[in-house]
Order: C-alpha cells, then structure tokens, then sequence
C-alpha cells in the first residue's frame, strides 16, 4: 500500500466530487424513455376515461335520483359499475408512476388519484390533471375548475 500526499488526497476528492455534480446534473435515469412515454400515456388515458364517466350525460339526473333512493336500474347499474371499474384503474395506473417516481414538481400522483376518484376531490384532480399536462398528454383528460 502505497501512502497518499496532501495534493493526491485534494485532486481524488475533487474528482469525486465533480463526478457527483455531474450525474447529478444530467439527471441520469435508468429508465427507458419509451416505457416511462407509454406509462404517463396509460395514466393520462384512464384518468380522462374516468372523468368521461364522471361527467357523461347517461349518468345524471334521474340515474343519480335513483342511486340516492337506491332504485338503480340495470342500465344505470352497469353506467356505475363501468365508471367505478374506469377510476379503479385509473388509481392503478397512478400506483405504476409512484413506484416509477415519475410524479414531477414534487406531485404525489397516486394519492392525488385516489383522492379525486374515491372522494371527488377537484383539486386533487387538477393536480392530476396538471400531470398529464406536462408529460404532453393535455388531450387525454378533461379540464377541471381549479
């Protein structure tokens, strides 16, 4: 084992520290950028799927009378079921982009879904929407009120 001078110690210390800043800087990521286009494209999708359910004219005024006094008819229960099964996989698809940590300015994707899903909370929805839009995918989700 050789010793180590002063300037040796100094040069290795800067080089390391140089080596920091810059994998830092480049922001490197392992992820394939076509995978990371097709995940935010998925979530974006099923996000508008369930706000088209949401918002779609077969799903309200008389249906949400009969959901209140609970006399939902079988056309109506399907419209409910396909509307709960979009913003199920919606949640999902935010589940993907967590565990990825693609959520962006510091967004928390998939508490911002379920949020807006299952307790219809718009700015939650906004937050996700706002997502879409800056991953490119604007014209997948509707616009919300926030």
């Amino acid at each position: 084992m050789t010793a180590l001078r002063g300037g040796d110690i100094r040069v290795r210390v800067r080089t390391a520290g140089v080596l920091v800043a810059l994998a830092l800087a480049c922001g490197c990521s392992s992820q394939d950028p076509e995978q990371v286009t097709a995940w935010q494209r998925d979530y974006c999708g099923k996000l508008g799927l369930w706000q088209y359910g949401r918002d779609s004219a077969v799903f309200s005024g008389a249906a949400r009378a009969e959901v209140a006094t609970g006399s939902v008819g079988a056309a109506d229960a399907s419209v409910i079921e396909a509307r709960e099964s979009a913003g199920r996989a919606a949640i999902a698809a935010s589940a993907v982009l967590d565990r990825e940590q693609l959520d962006r300015d510091g967004s928390h994707i998939l508490a911002d879904t379920h949020q807006a899903v299952m307790s219809g909370d718009l700015r939650a929805e906004a937050r996700a929407v706002r997502y879409c839009d800056g991953a490119g995918f604007e014209t997948l989700v509707g616009a919300t009120g926030d």
